[in-house]
């Protein structure tokens, strides 16, 4: 790729004239600009689409468009039409700079089709009316009911078009079985941020501009916190500290934003948020850290926060919006303690985990987000799935993976002779999700890559940065985070049911003994209800499948 200093933003061309050899076969959604406004009566139909992609690459190269190697990968006027969901703060991806720089230097003409949410996303499958390539647009069961049908291309028969992918993915098989279907193939490709800012899931927070104000130290135990906590609220009103303000903030218990993991973790209990609430001991067995009574403790703490006006209940119905109003709000702040991606620029310092004074040794929380599915799934409606997976490969080229994170070249990034970048510090932060689609795009953040990127003291992701390798000894290893792969088809659907019952039982209740305690006397009773929504069974589901997804990885 060449550098970006100079290139100038072109628009994504969008006239169905220009539309060549992909998307237009049956079901394409070329030149609809919003799910379902176009559709068709495919979904009766019980045959497969044809397999437009029998065209081999000397048939493209002798179409005299298709270039193997090099920029542009085609030489004359070719569609790919791009279906996708957006994150609920982006933009629309046709206006984003950093596809209209892709699409200039490829010379791929992208069509886009939004679909608004989950219901557009099931009827553009039920209907069979494919885009070229869908990008965070279908569930595993959606993507795996399509690709039986004969919908989907096996995309590892055209990784040798896509080398950065088949090196990544050669070198680290266990990301290769999270991504590989129950069929044994490989039918969508994930986005990559293996950043070690990324491991961890939200920094916990403390302001120690209001710690300075009254003389405290950041706590290191248990009993510190809840000292420090009494302190912001006896002074409330005074120097900086407003009337209003929450000493601690918590979003519920088990949300995987904003709620109180990382306070149960300092107790040395490992919980997690993910879907499957699930977590691997160090012997490779599933463990449910939900059920052990190890968590009465940390459960009763905070009950005994909430009870004093320490942590607000207010957090315990706010939504996602409401929460972010509070703890991030740069204004006025009036949360003290709170765990989120980062601070609100109120001189918050990262809080460690704490001694709980139990013997434990504390952990803080991982995640597996480091990997993401289905971010670039390639349909039989395109003709030409080699110049997709060329396509692919150019988004995971380590430029076009900075550019689209941190923003174009020379204005926000420097990149140096040495191979290293220089993420500026930049006041506009939040309009990257109207400039690129962020970790929307099966972008290919390796570790090697993270680790040559250099941040500006005052970017968002410095303060990050530090903080997780400050966390890093404490961190939850990725051996006991029960990794994301693809459930079996025969499986699946238990293990939804299953825990569509059992998690939110889970979250309702502890948030009960939060608010009203209770823990130890309803404790037996909670056990039995969870041993009757089929808990055993659940566990025993995960660790057949855990065992599966291992097998894979050899």
């Amino acid at each position: 790729m060449r550098k970006h200093a100079g290139m100038k933003a072109t628009a994504v061309l969008l006239s169905a004239a220009m539309l060549v050899a992909c998307g237009g076969g049956q079901g394409s959604t070329a030149g609809t600009t919003a799910a379902g406004s176009e559709t068709t009566a495919a979904g009766s139909e019980t045959t497969a689409i044809p397999d437009s992609g029998s065209s081999t690459t000397a048939a493209a190269e002798a179409a005299g468009f298709f270039n193997e190697e090099g920029y542009p990968i085609v030489n004359e006027p070719f569609t790919l039409t791009i279906g996708y969901t957006a994150d609920a703060g982006q933009g629309d991806w046709s206006t984003m700079d950093w596809w209209q720089r892709l699409a200039e230097e490829s010379g791929i003409t992208i069509e886009f089709v939004e679909y608004a949410d989950g219901n557009a996303v099931s009827l553009m499958y039920a209907s069979r009316d494919y885009p070229d390539i869908a990008i965070h647009a279908g569930s595993d069961k959606q993507i795996a009911d399509a690709a039986e049908a004969g919908d989907v291309y096996n995309l590892e028969e055209y990784l040798d078009y896509a080398p950065n992918w088949k090196e990544y993915l050669d070198a680290n098989p266990l990301v290769k079985a999270s991504i590989t279907f129950p069929d044994g193939h490989i039918h969508s490709l994930p986005a990559i941020q293996d950043r070690i800012l990324y491991e961890m899931r939200d920094m916990w927070m403390i302001n120690g501009k209001w710690l300075d104000e009254l003389g405290l130290e950041v706590p290191t135990t248990i009993d510190e916190f809840y000292e420090v906590l009494k302190a912001i609220k006896a002074n409330a009103g005074k120097g900086s500290i407003p009337e209003n303000v929450i000493p601690y903030y918590v979003r519920g218990i088990t949300n995987n934003i904003g709620g109180a993991l990382d306070l149960i973790n300092t107790y040395g209990i490992r919980v997690m948020a993910e879907s499957s609430f699930a977590t691997i001991d160090d012997n490779g067995k599933v463990e449910f850290n939900y059920a052990n009574p190890d968590i009465k403790e940390p459960m009763e703490f905070i009950h005994k926060l909430v009870d004093e006006g320490l942590i607000s209940k207010d957090g315990f119905t706010d939504d996602r919006p409401q929460a972010q109003a509070k703890s991030s709000s740069t204004k006025e702040p009036i949360v003290a303690c709170y765990s989120e991606y980062a601070g609100g620029g109120n001189g918050e310092v990262a809080l460690m985990p704490l001694d709980s004074g139990n013997g434990k040794t504390p952990v803080f929380r991982a995640q597996t987000s480091t990997l993401m599915r289905n971010r670039y799934t390639v349909f039989k409606t395109c003709e030409h799935p080699e110049i997709a997976m060329r396509f692919a490969n150019m988004i995971a080229e380590e430029d076009w993976t900075v550019y689209n994170f941190f923003g174009e070249f020379d204005t926000y990034v420097d990149k140096n002779d040495d191979g290293t970048y220089f993420v500026k510090d930049r006041s506009d932060l939040g309009q990257l999700f109207n400039y690129s689609p962020q970790n929307w795009a099966p972008e290919l953040m390796t570790r090697e890559l993270s680790e040559r990127i250099i941040y500006a003291e005052g970017h968002v992701d410095y303060g990050r940065n530090e903080a997780a390798n400050q966390y890093s000894e404490w961190m939850i290893p990725k051996k006991n985070l029960y990794p994301t792969f693809v459930y079996s088809d025969e499986k699946r659907d238990r293990i939804s049911e299953l825990a569509g019952d059992i998690t939110p039982y889970i979250s309702s209740t502890l948030s009960s003994w939060a608010l009203e305690g209770g823990i130890e006397e309803g404790w037996d009773a909670y056990i039995a209800q969870l041993n009757s929504l089929g808990l055993e069974e659940y566990l025993d589901l995960l660790q057949q499948e855990y065992d599966r997804f291992l097998s894979n990885a050899q």
